[in-house]
């Protein structure tokens, strides 16, 4: 509907947008329309907001910039889960708009994963300037009437959220108490918050002997089953390994875990390098990525025990035959209901047959919206059946992993 309806956000700034940083937040005057009956109809108008930039390399690489909002109250934005912050990704390197999307729509019909992202198109505009089409999203975090999930500074046994963030290593020398190492994986904790006065070293020092626990208890293929929800991994696993996700043993992987609870995967994040679209992997629609020894750790101890891989081979039959066609069907109509929001972003930003990083030739070459969205499309077509046929060979019963 986000298309059809037209949603539009207009973000007015004290000073140039030029003037923003992925620092400090800046006041900032939003409003929100929406076509309804053939007129347009405000959703919202505030002034208590801000702004600041996001992202990493989409951050630091391209023209387009994506933003966080930050309200001062909770507050619902075309329907989504009130919230004070949002995420403004701008999709830049996704020439089609829509690998995010798509990704989080997968989640959805996935029967374990337990929370799935929400998402909206919208077009934006800062200080009357026209920016073009960007996906609003949900900032990742524990919420009550989101990801509900109870976290307190200074216990121990309490509600976990952190991400798997190699990054960690360009910034600091040694793990601090926001930060630990298992199995040479480095990983962020997110909530509890380290602001919080409360915070200390027991939550590094229970999380590394958890994780520690977890990994044991999975290279000795025993016990594991009361450490880590394998139903609700599978399920994250087949998402990436589908869209073979370039971030998936690198950053982005959040993982989490409540008091008492077994450690479960997501909310998923970050697929704009995914479906074939990031040049410096093996990113064609054949063979296994994530789920190497080099790649994502978790997931190569689990796909190693038998029992986990045969579980892995009949979910992804489910999958194939269930959600992966639903996918299909949606992907040329949720392009169709952007089609002329797309063409206005492609006005704005001339790039559909411009080479930049990191592109490979297929993406640069299908140099129309419409071309873009076939890639997709025939991308995950193409790599939907490549794993159903591969996880059905002895190869993978035996061990594709060694």
């Amino acid at each position: 509907d986000s298309g059809e309806n037209e949603y539009k956000l207009y973000i007015e700034l004290p000073y140039s947008v030029n003037n923003v940083t992925d620092v400090d937040y800046t006041q900032a005057s939003i409003t929100a329309t929406m076509a309804k009956n053939g007129s347009t109809e405000i959703e919202l108008d505030t002034d208590a907001a801000q702004i600041r930039g996001r992202g990493n390399s989409t951050w630091l690489s391209y023209p387009k910039k994506p933003f966080k909002i930050k309200f001062d109250v909770k507050t619902s934005l075309f329907g989504m889960p009130s919230s004070r912050d949002y995420v403004l990704l701008a999709e830049y390197a996704d020439k089609s708009l829509m690998r995010n999307t798509i990704v989080h729509k997968m989640s959805s019909l996935m029967n374990y994963l337990p929370y799935s992202i929400e998402t909206r198109f919208v077009e934006l505009y800062v200080n009357t300037v026209y920016f073009g089409v960007y996906v609003l999203t949900e900032q990742i975090e524990f919420q009550s009437n989101k990801l509900s999930v109870e976290s307190i500074a200074g216990t121990a046994n309490t509600g976990y959220l952190f991400e798997l963030d190699k990054r960690l290593y360009d910034i600091y020398d040694l793990p601090n108490n926001t930060w630990f190492e298992v199995g040479s994986q480095p990983y962020a904790i997110v909530e509890p918050q380290s602001d919080d006065p409360l915070f200390s070293d027991i939550h590094k020092t229970y999380l590394t002997l958890y994780m520690n626990q977890v990994e044991d208890a999975l290279m000795a293929k025993t016990g594991y089953e009361t450490l880590i929800d394998v139903d609700a991994w599978i399920d994250y696993f087949i998402i990436h390994e589908l869209t073979k996700n370039v971030d998936v043993g690198f950053s982005s992987v959040y993982l989490y875990k409540e008091a008492n609870g077994p450690l479960k995967p997501g909310p998923l994040w970050d697929f704009d390098f995914a479906i074939g679209n990031a040049d410096y992997i093996d990113y064609g629609p054949e063979g296994f990525y994530g789920m190497m020894p080099y790649k994502n750790r978790l997931f190569t101890l689990l796909l190693d025990i038998p029992e986990v891989r045969q579980k892995f081979t009949e979910r992804y039959s489910d999958f194939y035959y269930d959600a992966l066609p639903l996918i299909l069907e949606m992907i040329p109509i949720l392009a169709s209901s952007i089609e002329d929001q797309a063409e206005r972003n492609f006005d704005k930003w001339q790039i559909l047959d411009i080479s930049f990083w990191p592109n490979p030739m297929e993406v640069i070459n299908a140099n129309s919206f419409a071309a873009q969205v076939t890639y997709v499309e025939n991308y995950l077509s193409l790599r939907g059946d490549w794993i159903f046929v591969t996880v059905y060979e002895d190869n993978f019963r035996d061990g594709i992993f060694d």
